[in-house]
């Protein structure tokens, strides 16, 4: 008989990650940012004097492989571009702005899943991969991958281990159509020894497929990355409502907008249901004081409004 993917499921560890929207509201962050500075890089991430300005903001682990995966996103779905040589928001980040909660998230999951670009493979540690002139498909990965996690049961723990392992068993050749586990040039980042043949599976398959879960599908809010102790070590996971919904497998209700409320003594605060494209308009002129709860508080003073008029801003604006 053919083998069944299965996944053995697990108790509710006591170390627990769920990234949840982080990515969305440090990309939200990240556009505010540039549209009311100039900012200039090459290396597709904030410099550190940028970034020391944003961080009290970000609300997503600062882990600078996590800020690259958040700006070349931004830049993959179009919603920052080169401006004379600046780092700008562009028109499609107000249509971003004003869509749903999950058609935002949908946005950037499936710009990663089709993005060829991105190379998990070549990125995770304990492996090294040597440009010898053979290629690998990441968008074959991916989809690979995520058509078993499409059949985990939601909200549950599950093993990380068994799901490599079940994997290994139903679809082992997940990345190489081809069955070659031979001309592909990966080494041992430590020992220096060529992880060739099929008895490496679990060195490179098996570890792409607990990186993909434990970064990125993390990052996107797709499933939450649990630990019996504090060392990060058997992991577990669990596929979340947010990820059962972007994947189609789950229906979920967005939440009614809330309105911005200003106070006599100009004090503003914005709770999450509102509108992001309204709460974008306002950091033109309104200063970032906090966020807590969910409820973010700015506060409207001279500065603020002078420092919006300068960038060209009219009062009826």
């Amino acid at each position: 008989p053919l083998p069944i993917f299965t996944v053995e499921p697990a108790p509710n560890p006591p170390v627990v990650r769920d990234d949840r929207d982080a990515l969305a509201r440090d990309a939200f962050v990240i556009l505010s940012y540039l549209r009311n500075n100039d900012v200039r890089t090459r290396k597709g991430i904030l410099a550190a004097r940028e970034l020391a300005r944003v961080r009290p903001r970000l609300v997503g682990t600062q882990d600078p492989q996590r800020l690259l995966f958040l700006h070349h996103l931004c830049a993959q779905t179009g919603l920052i571009d080169r401006e004379e040589g600046l780092w700008k928001p562009t028109h499609a980040a107000a249509t971003w702005l004003k869509e749903g909660a999950l058609a935002r998230h949908r946005s950037f999951y499936h710009a990663w899943l089709e993005d060829p670009h991105w190379n998990e493979l070549w990125m995770m540690p304990g492996v090294r991969c040597e440009d010898t002139g053979w290629h690998n498909d990441p968008v074959l990965a991916r989809k690979g991958a995520l058509s078993y996690l499409v059949q985990c049961p939601v909200d549950t723990w599950l093993t990380t281990a068994s799901f490599v392992e079940s994997v290994h068993e139903v679809d082992p050749d997940f990345m190489r159509p081809d069955g070659d586990y031979d001309s592909w040039y990966i080494s041992d980042a430590q020992a220096g020894h060529y992880l060739t043949g099929y008895s490496n599976w679990e060195r490179v398959e098996g570890a792409l497929i607990r990186y993909l879960l434990e970064q990125p599908l993390l990052w996107l809010g797709l499933v939450a990355i649990g630990y019996p102790q504090e060392e990060q070590r058997n992991s577990r996971f669990m596929l979340t409502a947010l990820g059962a919904a972007i994947l189609g497998l789950r229906e979920v209700e967005e939440s009614p907008a809330r309105c911005i409320v200003v106070q006599a003594n100009l004090q503003v605060t914005v709770p999450s249901e509102t509108s992001w494209y309204d709460r974008f308009l306002l950091e033109r002129f309104a200063r970032w004081v906090d966020e807590q709860q969910g409820v973010a508080r700015y506060v409207i003073n001279a500065g603020s409004v002078r420092a919006c008029l300068q960038s060209g801003v009219t009062v009826k604006q």
